[in-house]
């Protein structure tokens, strides 16, 4: 049940955030490749199992994405981060400090 989604362009790589509303969570795909998306991994959308993305967006700074939350009554903020050199470069997006009501 896909509620939200925003694209974002990094380092030459294009990545979709999506919503997903029944599941709380929030998923990154990278999209570089049309022919050949790749899931990169999932977080929760919120702080609690009621956080259900209901609208996620691309904020102007093009790497923060924010997903405003039905039931937690939460807009949770999310970052694109450089992966360190010790870890994969398909790190999904990371957590951007606490959520705002």
């Amino acid at each position: 049940d896909p509620e939200g989604v925003a694209c974002v362009s990094h380092h030459g790589r294009t990545f979709a955030v999506v919503g997903l509303e029944r599941f709380g969570e929030l998923w990154a795909f990278d999209l570089t490749d049309p022919a050949a998306p790749r899931f990169l991994g999932g977080a929760p959308a919120g702080r609690t199992p009621e956080a259900r993305p209901e609208v996620v967006v691309r904020l102007r700074d093009g790497r923060t994405i924010a997903a405003a939350n039905e039931g937690e009554g939460t807009v949770a903020l999310f970052q694109l981060v450089d992966a360190p050199a010790s870890r994969s470069a398909d790190a999904p997006p990371s957590r951007s400090g606490d959520d705002r009501r």
